[in-house]
C-alpha cells in the first residue's frame, strides 16, 4: 500500500484542484481499512505530525484526518461487536490497548489546538473536533464519558465569541458530534453549555444552540432517548422565557435594534418545548409539565401568562406529535394531571 499512499498524498498536498484533494482523501480512508492496525497507527500518527507542522495545510490534512478516523471508527465498531470484516478491524488490539494508545498518541495534540484562543483558527479548531469525537468513539464507555465532557467544553467556549459567523459554525459543529455520538451526547452537552455560557448575552446563545441541536438530532432519534436529560433541558427552556433572557427579549428596545445579534432576536424555546413534549416518554412526561405547574402558583403579570400559554400549547403539540403515547394514555394523563390541579387549589 505504501506506493499508492505516496501517490495519493502527492495530490492531497501538492494539488490545486479541491475535487482531486476530497477524493484522494476519501480513498486513503478506504485503503487504510485494509491496512494491518501497526501500519495504520504509523500513517495517522503522521498525519497528526502534519497537521502540527503544516499550518497553511491544516485544513486540508484536516480532511485527511477525518477520513483516516472514520476508517478508525468503522473498524473498532466491527471489532468490537463481533463482526470484523476488514483488515484493519481484525488486527485491533483489545479495547483497553487501543484506549491507552489513543489516550497517549493521538488526543493530546488535538486538544492542545482545541485551546487554541486565535479566532481566525476557529473553522480549523471546530474541524478537529469532529476528528477528536470520532477517535473518542472506540474508546470503552467510562473512558468515553470521561474524555467527552472535556472536548464539549473546548467547542462550547468558542460560542463566547462576539463572531456570529464563528458561533453558527460552532454551533453546526454540536450538532454533528452529536450526530456521531447519539442520544447520550444531549446530557453531556446540555451540561457543558450551561457552564460556559452563563451570564448576559451568553443566556440567549444558550437558549439559541439547545434548540438547533435539538431540531437538528430529534428525529433520528427514538421516543424516550432523551429521557434522561428532560429536566436539564428544561431548566435551560424556563430560563430562556422567564429568566433574565426572557425578560430581555421582551423589552422593545432590544427587538428594534438592528445591531441585535440574532440570538437575542429569535425566541426558540418554545420550539424546543414543542420537541421535548414530542419525544419524552409517558412516564416523564410530568416532568416536562412540572415547571409551568409551579409557576402557576405564583402571581403571575399578563406577558409571563401570555408565556405559560404558549408553552402549554406547544406542549400540546408536541404530545400530539409523540409517536409513543397513544390516545389512551394521554387520557389517563390528563386526568392524572386535573386530580393533582384540584387537589392543590
Amino acid at each position: 500500500f505504501g506506493a499508492v499512499v505516496c501517490v495519493l498524498e502527492h495530490f492531497i498536498l501538492e494539488s490545486t484542484d479541491g475535487a482531486v484533494t476530497a477524493e484522494a482523501s476519501k480513498a486513503i480512508g478506504a485503503l487504510a481499512q485494509c491496512m494491518d492496525f501497526n501500519q495504520y497507527r504509523s500513517l495517522l500518527r503522521k498525519y497528526i505530525s502534519y497537521f502540527n507542522d503544516k499550518e497553511d495545510l491544516q485544513e486540508i490534512i484536516l480532511k485527511l484526518l477525518d477520513h483516516t478516523a472514520t476508517a478508525l471508527t468503522a473498524a473498532a465498531t466491527g471489532k468490537f461487536e463481533g463482526h470484523p470484516t476488514t483488515t484493519l478491524a481484525k488486527s485491533i488490539p483489545s479495547q483497553e490497548k487501543l484506549a491507552d494508545i489513543i489516550i497517549t498518541d493521538f488526543l493530546p495534540k488535538f486538544s492542545k489546538f482545541l485551546q487554541e484562543k486565535d479566532e481566525s483558527f476557529v473553522s480549523r479548531r471546530v474541524a478537529a473536533s469532529i476528528v477528536a469525537t470520532k477517535i473518542l468513539q472506540v474508546l470503552p464507555r467510562s473512558e468515553f464519558a470521561l474524555r467527552f465532557p472535556p472536548l464539549l467544553t473546548d467547542v462550547c467556549n468558542i460560542l463566547r465569541s462576539k463572531d456570529q459567523v464563528s458561533r453558527d459554525i460552532t454551533r453546526n459543529t454540536l450538532c454533528q458530534m452529536c450526530q456521531l455520538v447519539g442520544p447520550s451526547a444531549i446530557g453531556f452537552l446540555v451540561s457543558e453549555l450551561r457552564r460556559a455560557l452563563q451570564r448576559g448575552f451568553y443566556l440567549h446563545v444558550l437558549g439559541y444552540t439547545v434548540h438547533s441541536v435539538l431540531e437538528t438530532n430529534i428525529g433520528s432519534f427514538k421516543p424516550g432517548d432523551l429521557d434522561y436529560c428532560v429536566p436539564k433541558i428544561i431548566d435551560v427552556v424556563m430560563d430562556d422565557v422567564f429568566g433574565a433572557a426572557g425578560h430581555e427579549k421582551e423589552m422593545a428596545d432590544y427587538m428594534k435594534d438592528n445591531n441585535a445579534k440574532k440570538e437575542v432576536k429569535s425566541r426558540k424555546s418554545f420550539d424546543t418545548m414543542q420537541l421535548l413534549a414530542s419525544q419524552t416518554s409517558l412516564s416523564r412526561l410530568i416532568e416536562v409539565i412540572r415547571p409551568v405547574e409551579m409557576l402557576l402558583l405564583e402571581r403571575l403579570n399578563h406577558k409571563m401568562l401570555r408565556n405559560v400559554d404558549e408553552l402549554l400549547r406547544r406542549m400540546e403539540v408536541g404530545i400530539a406529535l409523540n409517536p409513543s403515547l397513544k390516545n389512551r394514555d394521554i387520557l389517563v394523563f390528563a386526568y392524572q394531571l386535573i386530580k393533582e390541579a384540584y387537589a392543590v387549589t
